[in-house]
């Protein structure tokens, strides 16, 4: 009878030492999992951060030296299609950046 408690006793320790380190991994992957959802949120910014700086440069070189890169602008399309798309001066934004906008998740 007493081996049979023993035993029992044992099994109740190895289960208990299983989740605790159960309990220890899932706490490292939730701090690796806080650290790169930080590192994402940065690179969204950055990201952002290049649009405008690109937007800016875009706007600077246009401006500059008379030119337009808008190749609607330059051929004097009256739609507003032409005036889309690649350096397009009714263009937010590219189709890329515009996906991984909408994929955010915090």
């Amino acid at each position: 009878m007493q081996k049979t408690t023993e035993k029992q006793f044992n099994k109740n320790l190895d289960y208990e030492n299983k989740i605790k380190e159960q309990q220890k991994t899932i706490e490292k992957l939730s701090e690796e999992n806080k650290e790169l959802t930080s590192d994402l949120g940065n690179a969204y910014f950055e990201m952002d951060m290049i649009y405008e700086k690109y937007n800016l440069m875009k706007e600077l070189f246009e401006t500059s030296n008379n030119v337009k890169l808008c190749m609607g602008c330059r051929e004097e399309q009256p739609n507003q299609e032409a005036h889309m798309g690649l350096h397009g001066c009714l263009s937010e934004e590219d189709e890329i950046l515009s996906n991984l906008r909408k994929k955010r998740r915090f």
